[in-house]
C-alpha cells in the first residue's frame, strides 16, 4: 500500500470511530448493554466536550426559568465596564437553533456546580472586555453576577398567546469576584 491509501483509510477510520461514538451517546439506551457501553464513553466525552447530554428538550419538565450572566470589570481608574450574556429573546428561530450549546454554557455556568469554570471565565473577561472610557490601564477586578427569572406557567384561558417578549422582575446575585494575580 501506498502512503497516500494509508493515509486515507486512517482518516476514515478516525471519521467512522467519531461517527458512530457520537450516535451511540445520542442514542436513547435501548437495553443494558447499550447503557454500559454509553457510561463507558461518558468520560472521554466530557473530557473534550463531545457529550450529548440529555435530548429531553421540553419534556417530562420544561424549563420554568430564564437565566442570563452578566460580568462588572472594574478598573483601575475606578471605571467600569459591564459585559452580557447574549439574551435568548433576542434571537431569532435559527440562531436559536444554532447557539443553543452556546447558550446553555452560559446557563450551566452560573450554577454552583460550575464553580470550576468561574475563574477562567472571569479571566477571559477581564482581557477580552475593553474599558469603554477613561484612563483605565488595567483590571483590578471582575464581578460575575446571576440573573433569572421565573418562567410563568401556561395559561390555558389564552391558548394563542404569543411567545416571547421582555421578561421583567429579574433576581440577581453576585456569585463570584475575581481579582488578577499580582
Amino acid at each position: 500500500m501506498n502512503t497516500h491509501r494509508i493515509r486515507r483509510l486512517g482518516s476514515n477510520l478516525v471519521i467512522v470511530t467519531f461517527v458512530l461514538i457520537i450516535a451511540i451517546d445520542a442514542v436513547p439506551s435501548t437495553c443494558t448493554a447499550h447503557q454500559r457501553l454509553k457510561d463507558s464513553l461518558d468520560p472521554a466525552l466530557d473530557v473534550t466536550g463531545l457529550w450529548q447530554e440529555s435530548w429531553r428538550l421540553f419534556a417530562p419538565e420544561p424549563d420554568s426559568i430564564n437565566t442570563r450572566v452578566t460580568a462588572v470589570v472594574t478598573y483601575n481608574d475606578g471605571s467600569q465596564s459591564l459585559w452580557k450574556s447574549p439574551d435568548w429573546t433576542d434571537y431569532s428561530a435559527w440562531q436559536k437553533f444554532t447557539e443553543f450549546r452556546h447558550m446553555e454554557y452560559f446557563d450551566k455556568l452560573r450554577t454552583d456546580d460550575s464553580r470550576g469554570a468561574w475563574e477562567p471565565f472571569a479571566a477571559y473577561i477581564a482581557r477580552t472586555v475593553k474599558p469603554e472610557s477613561g484612563d483605565a490601564t488595567s483590571v483590578v477586578q471582575v464581578d460575575l453576577i446571576r440573573h433569572w427569572v421565573l418562567i410563568d406557567e401556561p395559561r390555558d384561558q389564552y391558548p394563542l398567546m404569543p411567545v416571547g417578549g421582555k421578561a421583567s422582575n429579574w433576581d440577581s446575585w453576585q456569585f463570584y469576584t475575581w481579582t488578577p494575580p499580582q
